[in-house]
């Protein structure tokens, strides 16, 4: 059998979510279920045409996805990483809960795209909004089109050249899995409503040339947390932050991420001891340009780009992190490119 003849060899990694649910009443009331019922193989019972490939499958969670947590990203990220120089495995699906599904898609790209590149190897991630047992259950749909792309032989890629990277595929659109951005509780489309369309442009620009490294099991990740700007916001919860020693601040600001008067003495503090704080936008939606709206220079913040406040968070880890280990990083520059 010649190579392009072969069958592809695909790995499922199994997170849980609402794609592994179970509704108790799913004729009744779908939407009320339990989450990380099921297991990836039994998942696979529902999909078309799964004989057209080998399926390897491996349950690393089985959770409700808003309990993910940073050791569960490490152990996912490092099957992930063994799995992409495994010459047995020609592609890569996590199955996940859409609730946190933006914080891993960035995760997986900021750690995994340069080894992509040098695999040549797809890593998809996808889940479903409806639990198994519902009527008109979207996972398996989603899953057999992640098994299509992982293997590159999807035919739903818009003449998109799948090569390698860090994809995203859900309601029968391809994304990249760093623009998931949950914007809506129960649309059948919600983690991809606002994602920009993969194009050849958006594919080339997944290939990092350098991955993130990031904290190993059993090692502290920096602590990083999310504070939002409204009306007549008081510092306490900054100076607080400052006091407790965290390592950075994400401020998912108003509109083109501005920050209340009130809050400025305080940032100016963070900067002044090397804490960095990241801007963003509480609407979820945009991008926060360096010095726009904002003067970024004098207060010492840094502008998110087009990354949502948890993504965000995601990013700014990392960057701490690997700054901490003796990376030379400019943060700036940096986030410049995700």
């Amino acid at each position: 059998m010649t190579k392009s003849m072969r069958i592809p060899k695909i790995l499922i990694l199994g997170m849980g979510g609402t794609i592994a649910g179970i509704a108790s009443h799913p004729e009744l009331d779908p939407l009320n279920y339990e989450a990380g019922r099921i297991s990836i193989q039994q998942l696979l019972g529902g999909i078309v045409q799964k004989d057209a490939y080998h399926l390897k499958t491996e349950q690393i969670a089985n959770i409700n996805s808003c309990d993910l947590t940073h050791e569960l990203l490490t152990r996912l990220v490092n099957r992930v990483r063994e799995a992409l120089v495994d010459e047995d495995v020609d592609g890569i699906v996590i199955t996940h809960g859409t609730d946190t599904m933006e914080e891993t898609g960035i995760f997986l790209h900021l750690t995994c795209a340069a080894l992509c590149r040098g695999s040549q190897k797809i890593i998809v991630l996808t889940g479903a909004m409806l639990p198994s047992n519902a009527p008109g259950a979207d996972g398996p749909s989603n899953l057999a089109l992640s098994i299509q792309v992982a293997s590159k032989m999807s035919t739903q890629s818009n003449g998109i050249l799948m090569q390698s990277g860090v994809i995203g595929v859900f309601a029968g659109r391809i994304i990249a899995a760093k623009d998931f951005a949950k914007r809506s509780s129960d649309q059948i489309d919600a983690p991809v409503k606002d994602s920009p369309e993969l194009t050849n442009s958006i594919m080339s620009r997944l290939l990092s040339e350098e991955d993130l490294s990031y904290p190993e099991l059993g090692q502290s990740w920096p602590w990083v947390e999310i504070v939002t700007n409204h009306v007549d916001p008081k510092p306490d919860v900054l100076e607080f932050l400052k006091n407790q020693g965290v390592s950075g601040v994400i401020l998912a600001g108003t509109g083109q991420g501005n920050i209340h008067q009130n809050l400025l003495p305080v940032i100016k503090e963070f900067s002044q001891r090397g804490i960095p704080v990241l801007r963003c936008s509480r609407t979820g939606l945009g991008v926060i340009r360096h010095n726009v709206s904002f003067n970024d220079d004098e207060l010492g913040t840094l502008a998110a780009g087009s990354l949502t406040s948890a993504k965000a968070r995601i990013a700014l880890e990392l960057l701490i992190y690997n700054r901490l280990i003796g990376k030379s990083l400019d943060f700036k520059k940096k986030l410049a490119t995700m």
